[in-house]
């Protein structure tokens, strides 16, 4: 499962909004992720839908709604 500080470091700016970012999970640590991120404060706009071993996570910094 990966750190805050491990999912910030492979965070890249997402193509649909100018403050949001997106990361790349293992679909079993989806639900652990989204907890880290909200837990440190970042708002999350979504995840991606598609089926497989990977998924997106698209987020936001506080403040920046």
């Amino acid at each position: 499962m990966p750190t805050i500080q491990q999912l910030l470091a492979r965070a890249n700016h997402a193509t649909c909004g100018i403050t949001e970012k997106e990361v790349t999970v293992a679909t079993k640590n989806l639900d652990n992720s989204i907890n880290k991120l909200k837990n440190a404060g970042f708002h999350i706009v979504g995840t991606s839908y598609h089926k497989g071993p990977t998924k997106k996570i698209w987020f936001t910094r506080p403040g920046s709604l």
